[in-house]
């Protein structure tokens, strides 16, 4: 997401709902972006439109809710049906 209204949107919504923001940059190999979703126990992924075209997060969200969000930090799709904490 670089450096954007988006990534403070993503902080303060995973905050909000009692999670932690884990940030992993879309460059990274596959395998460590897999090493730290499993190590940090991601439920949900939150991510741009650029991002969420990646392989490696398409692979990850079969498993995990998948937020896209646009460079403003509002939802494009994925949005939870209600706010609050993630189920699980």
């Amino acid at each position: 997401m670089g450096r954007s209204a988006a990534v403070l949107s993503a902080t303060l919504g995973a905050v909000g709902a009692g999670a932690a923001y884990v940030p992993m940059d879309a460059a990274w190999p596959a395998e460590r972006l897999g090493r730290v979703v499993a190590a940090a126990r991601v439920r949900a992924l939150v991510a741009d439109e650029a991002a969420a075209a990646q392989p490696w997060v398409r692979e990850i969200a079969a498993g995990l809710p998948l937020i896209v969000i646009d460079a403003l930090g509002g939802v494009l799709r994925g949005a939870p049906a209600r706010p609050g904490p993630l189920p699980g």
